[in-house]
């Protein structure tokens, strides 16, 4: 086992070598995969970790009180609004969310029958982040019923609408949350295009619930391949 040491400003990298016993290494032909070794204290300078995020909306403004943050909507029975209903909720930033339903129903907040909406972000610019991986992250409280009604997350380019999760077919989150949780989807496929992220409830004419609430919606980090 051979160990090389690369010196850096602030750091060294520490690489290790495994050669099969008793033979030298310039007897050897082929190519080496050299593993990585990171000791307590020691910070990997390259390839560096390119994480952060490049797009972000939480639906409230400086004051904490609600804004669509450039999102808008449309449907045959549109229900989308951003409302403060929820906005002490554990698992997503206070303030504004935006929430599929009505706040103001009868019998508490929910969604009517037949009802139709697709929530649907700013253009999203991934044209710089080609080969690397790109998730789109976002919080949320989903009441829906199961089976019958779906929720969906889609990516737009062009003309091109493609599904990446639902509560139903593709899987990707459940029809009832426990309070609000947290979802990441792999959008590396679109990376190299200019996208929107599409929300859509799709609700039958029977049965009720509470519907879903989104925040932190298209918070996405991109990461550099290696």
């Amino acid at each position: 086992e051979l160990l090389f040491f690369f010196n850096a400003p602030a750091t060294t990298e520490i690489y290790t070598l495994s050669l099969p016993d008793a033979l030298p290494i310039w007897l050897l032909p082929g190519t080496f995969t050299v593993a990585e070794v990171l000791p307590p204290g020691v910070v990997q300078t390259f390839p560096e970790d390119a994480s952060f995020e490049f797009f972000r909306a939480d639906f409230s403004d400086n004051g904490a009180g609600p804004d669509n943050d450039g999102f808008t909507s449309s449907g045959f029975f549109d229900q989308w609004n951003v409302t403060t209903e929820r906005g002490n909720d554990a698992g997503h930033s206070a303030g504004g969310s935006y929430y599929f339903g009505d706040e103001f129903a009868p019998f508490g907040p929910e969604y009517a029958n037949d009802a139709d909406g697709a929530l649907i972000s700013p253009t999203i610019d991934l044209t710089a982040f080609v080969g690397q991986q790109i998730f789109l992250e976002f919080n949320h409280f989903l009441a829906i019923e199961e089976f019958f009604d779906i929720a969906s997350v889609a990516i737009v380019s062009g003309n091109v609408t493609t599904v990446i999760a639902d509560n139903h077919v593709i899987g990707g989150f459940r029809s009832f949350t426990s309070g609000f949780e947290a979802v990441t989807l792999d959008i590396s496929q679109f990376a190299g295009r200019q996208v929107q992220v599409e929300f859509s409830l799709v609700s039958d004419s029977i049965v009720q619930e509470e519907g879903w609430y989104i925040d932190e919606i298209g918070r996405a980090s991109g990461r550099a391949s290696v």
